[in-house]
């Protein structure tokens, strides 16, 4: 079992996701810079930055969410405790304290998200 913190200080190559304690191999399909990571019926995706992710690597990371048609990107920076919303040609931060979609609707209080 691994903790949020030590999977967040560490980089594992190929790419690892975190998911209940377990790193799980992300699996990177044919193309070398598709990601599959938290994709829930191309509705949404949830990315946990850490302090070795860079914008140019964001933003990579957006544009092949929103290729492979998911509608909306959470983007939660743990040490910060900010959390950024992604749309197709939109970006805001969550200022109100709750991350949503609309169609279907869904809202996580963003203390839940940062929640250890």
């Amino acid at each position: 079992m691994l903790t949020v913190q030590e999977y967040l200080t560490t980089s594992y190559e190929a790419d690892r996701e975190y998911v209940d304690g377990e790193l799980l191999e992300r699996h990177s399909g044919e193309q070398p810079h598709t990601r599959v990571h938290g994709v829930v019926a191309s509705l949404l995706c949830v990315e946990i930055l850490c302090r070795l992710d860079t914008p140019a690597r964001l933003n990579e990371k957006l544009s092949d969410y929103f290729q492979m048609g998911v509608r909306y990107v959470w983007v939660l920076d743990p040490l910060s405790k900010r959390a950024f919303c992604y749309t197709p040609g939109e970006m805001r931060e969550v200022l109100d304290g709750v991350l949503r979609t609309n169609n279907p609707d869904i809202a996580v209080p963003l203390a839940d998200a940062f929640e250890e």
